[in-house]
């Protein structure tokens, strides 16, 4: 890659619109969120789940049931 075609991809980079992550992904990330915003979150995860259904977690191993329940709790209290 020459600097020419670098330097209009960083230009390209830096001038892109910067993407605002899901309330639902940001409460699962551990964002400290306000009620109104846990609610909207709520929203987006039943539009999500009556669109492409609830999540199969039947594939995963015990450990990465463990990891995900752990998660659940943290976010629930």
């Amino acid at each position: 890659m020459t600097r020419t075609k670098l330097g209009r991809r960083v230009g390209a980079l830096e001038q892109a619109q910067p993407a605002t992550l899901p309330f639902s992904l940001r409460r699962w990330l551990g964002e400290k969120l306000t009620g109104d915003q846990h609610y909207l979150a709520d929203v987006e995860e039943g539009a999500k789940n009556s669109f492409i259904g609830p999540r199969d977690h039947g594939r995963f191993d015990a450990d990465m049931q463990d990891w995900l329940s752990m998660r659940g709790e943290h976010h629930a209290s």
